[in-house]
Parts: structure tokens; sequence; C-alpha cells
């Protein structure tokens, strides 16, 4: 489920929440990087040219393995990110700087997990590490 709020003209807010049961019903294990939780909160402000912006979510405790005997630990990222839009300066909507920094905690974990069911490896991939971005935008 989620829900968002328009609070004023330049503010806004966004959530959301799932819950997943993924037992297998053929041996009752949970599915590999099927976390039961997961939540996501967003606040975005405008002002002037710039938008603001912060997110953060939360995974649950995941099965790593088919066998459920491994478990990868529940984790938080926080990201925030701050736009310029050239929109009024150079008359075109597409035209902006952004500033994003990804991770801005640090927090090791991780991202993306596969038990190798049907090839055979494993593999487990560890989540973006601090991140620093800054991206120039420009449509035609």
């Amino acid at each position: 489920a989620s829900v968002g709020w328009q609070v004023t003209d330049a503010f806004f807010l966004y959530g959301a929440a799932s819950t997943t049961d993924s037992e297998l019903k053929l041996t009752g294990a949970e599915v590999v990087d099927t976390p039961e939780v997961k939540y996501t909160v967003r606040a975005e402000y405008d002002w002037a040219a710039f938008t603001f912006g912060a997110q953060a979510r939360y995974v649950g405790e995941r099965f790593a393995n088919d066998a459920n005997t491994e478990v990868a630990p529940e984790y938080t990222v926080v990201d925030l990110d701050a736009r310029f839009s050239f929109a009024e300066l150079l008359d075109n909507e597409a035209a902006y700087l952004q500033f994003n920094v990804i991770n801005l905690f640090d927090e090791e974990y991780l991202g993306q997990m596969s038990s190798g069911t049907g090839t055979g490896a494993a593999f487990y991939n560890i989540g973006a590490p601090q991140t620093v971005m800054v991206t120039l935008g420009l449509g035609f």
C-alpha cells in the first residue's frame, strides 16, 4: 500500500509499506531474497527553482538460501537529493543540475541475492556504499 500527500503547493510526503508471505507450498520454506516487510518514506520540498528531497527505505530480514538456514540482516538506507531547474533561465523544462547522496550513513547491506537454483552458483550483491553524484541534464 502507498499514500502520497501534497501538504502544501511546495511540500509533498509519500509513504509505502508492503508485507509478503512467500512460503513455498512444497517445502514450507520462504522464497530467497523476499523480506516479510518493506517500508519507504519520502519528503520533497520545492522552493523557487530548487527541489529538496529525503527518503528512507527499510528492508526486513530475508533468507539467503533455499533451505532457509542463512539470513540476510535487515537494513535501512537514507538518501538525499537537491535539484536546481534551469527551466526559466534557459526556457527548457528538461534542463537541471542535480546533487544526490545515496546511502547517506554508509550502511553496509546485501542489496540483492540469488540462491543459485537452476544455475548452481549463488550470488550476493553488496548494496551501494555512500555515493555522491552530480548530474547535469538537458533535454532537446
